[in-house]
């Protein structure tokens, strides 16, 4: 994974790699012409694959991955919310990687990583106290992803990527990170308010119980109802709520297609992220 592949055609070996697999682990010779060659391609934000035939290097394929149109947004949106680092981690070399996260608006970036370099990566934030999150869709990914506190993968990725990912975005869309990010804010909150409330009103009940004000078998009963009353609150976005009598869209809306329109159904978390 990450190095390349090695074949046989027409009685000659063929190799066709990264740079670190055919130059370094394979020890195919470049010259200083190719290698500038090379460069300008990098620094146009271009991954450079090298194809040697018998040990000489005989071509270079140029792959251009293009930006999401949304990716600087995303990442300003991300840090705009309280996220302190964004830091791409790729296997593509400085130049590439520079040009790619220049456009997109990231200004700490890790080149040249290879699986378990991206792994290592987010183990060494999470031993500086970071709370580590981790989007990728390729197989190479996957290490990282399943070594952060959270990781997430695109729909389009690797089904190992998907498989390891705690959320995966459904719809593809980098924006979908975000809302994943305000859901997770608004649970905690609600998870927060949820447990002061309860610890708020049974401590009454008990005091209540205590200085003989509420028999045992109602203290017993308010209990119960707290509990059932705090499920029901936090229920509260998922029932049906009726629109506004003089909305337009509301009258031009069917029922049906209004509660449809409710449903956010490009996040899948937990279990489900993985089947």
């Amino acid at each position: 994974v990450a190095h390349g592949i090695v074949t046989t055609l027409h009685g000659k070996k063929v190799l066709l790699g990264s740079e670190h697999f055919l130059l370094e682990d394979c020890g195919v010779s470049i010259s200083d012409e190719q290698r500038a060659a090379v460069s300008r391609q990098a620094e146009q934000g271009r991954t450079v694959l090298y194809l040697a035939i018998d040990g000489l290097l005989s071509g270079i394929i140029m792959v251009e991955d293009k930006l999401r149109a949304n990716a600087a947004e995303v990442v300003a949106g991300l840090k705009a919310d309280g996220v302190k680092r964004v830091i791409m981690l790729t296997g593509d070399n400085a130049a590439t990687a520079a040009n790619i996260a220049a456009r997109a608006g990231i200004t700490e970036f890790r080149a040249g990583l290879l699986p378990e370099d991206k792994a290592a990566m987010i183990g060494e934030l999470r031993a500086q106290g970071h709370t580590a999150v981790m989007l990728g869709d390729g197989i190479n990914d996957s290490s990282a992803i399943s070594a952060a506190d959270a990781g997430a993968a695109m729909c389009s990725g690797a089904d190992m990527t998907k498989e390891v990912a705690d959320i995966v975005l459904t719809r593809g869309d980098l924006a979908d990170l975000l809302l994943v990010r305000q859901i997770c804010k608004k649970t905690l909150k609600r998870i927060g308010n949820n447990f002061k409330a309860s610890v708020l009103w049974n401590s009454l009940f008990l005091l209540g119980g205590i200085a003989g004000v509420l028999p045992a078998a109602m203290s017993a009963l308010l209990h119960n109802a707290t509990t059932a009353a705090l499920a029901v609150r936090s229920m509260r976005p998922l029932l049906p709520q009726a629109p506004p009598e003089d909305s337009e869209a509301s009258r031009e809306m069917p029922p049906n297609e209004m509660m449809e329109a409710k449903r956010e159904p490009n996040v899948l978390y937990g279990p489900k992220a993985r089947k």
